[in-house]
């Protein structure tokens, strides 16, 4: 057997690379970098090297092999090759695409009645249920829009928005926006009051009612006079990870801030489309 390399020896930024790009674990990464480095290894040989406890060694070096990342020889021992870099590359990426590809078909057919996600929906309603969840907090742009596309798509009868720049939700390239154009294509009302005139005004959004308020407003969203989506600030330096809004079902909260955008929507001036 060969002596120990010292753990230094192992490049721990090329196994942060080889996990980042190729979804491996540490393990993993440790063997692929230690075979490079040596070709043809044991089990016995690679547990030593990276010193990755021998009772997981012969399992991370079966899913390498697995996905293509390395070759096996038969023999008492088995022996693990490590493959040239650039014919290993094309067989892992079709690989990972089957995988990938596996994994997003079996969640689109969870999606289905008495799937994963009907059972997780059931024990998500009766946790909301008995803990009586009515409110709750969002943080980070990215979160705060995955909300407001799901809330968008539920909504039946009206959505109200009160934003002092409604140029990034109003924009022809705005997801946001294409999912307002769809909930008004099925008659649901959409109501926009604003503090700056949104001129790049998605064509498709002029069936909305816009009207621009002549002074600072807070920002929120209610959706079917129940459901409130409400900002915490409006800094357009507000970084995406500190952004955060607070989600309101209440029909009585609701009722009232729909009053509130009422009687400022009689202050504001239609918006000339």
């Amino acid at each position: 057997m060969a002596k120990a390399i010292d753990f230094a020896d192992i490049d721990v930024e090329l196994v942060r690379q080889l996990r980042s790009t190729f979804f491996l674990n540490t393990y993993e990464a440790k063997a692929l970098n230690v075979l490079l480095q040596h070709g043809t290894l044991t089990p016995a040989e690679i547990s030593v090297y990276t010193k990755i406890p021998k009772a997981r060694t012969y399992d991370t070096l079966e899913g390498l092999f697995m996905r293509g990342f390395i070759l096996k020889k038969k023999g008492r021992p088995v022996k693990y090759i490590a493959k040239d870099p650039e014919t290993m590359i094309a067989p892992v990426i079709e690989k990972m695409d089957a995988i990938h590809n596996s994994k997003v078909q079996t969640i689109k057919n969870q999606e289905k009645s008495g799937g994963l996600i009907s059972k997780l929906k059931q024990l998500f309603e009766q946790r909301t249920t008995k803990q009586n969840l009515t409110s709750y907090e969002i943080f980070g742009r990215s979160n705060i829009l995955s909300f407001l596309k799901t809330a968008i798509t539920g909504t039946k009868k009206e959505i109200l928005v009160s934003y002092n720049s409604a140029i990034d939700i109003m924009s022809a390239k705005n997801d946001i926006s294409a999912l307002l154009s769809s909930a008004i294509s099925k008659e649901i009302s959409v109501k926009f009051l604003t503090y700056t005139n949104p001129c790049a005004l998605n064509p498709n959004l002029k069936e909305c009612e816009v009207k621009v308020y002549p002074k600072q407003l807070v920002r929120f969203w209610i959706f079917d006079k129940t459901k409130i989506l409400l900002y915490l600030n409006d800094n357009p330096a507000t970084k995406e990870n500190e952004e955060a809004c607070i989600f309101i079902e209440s029909p009585i909260i609701a009722a009232f801030l729909g009053e509130i955008f009422g009687l400022l929507s009689k202050e504001a001036i239609p918006l000339t489309k």
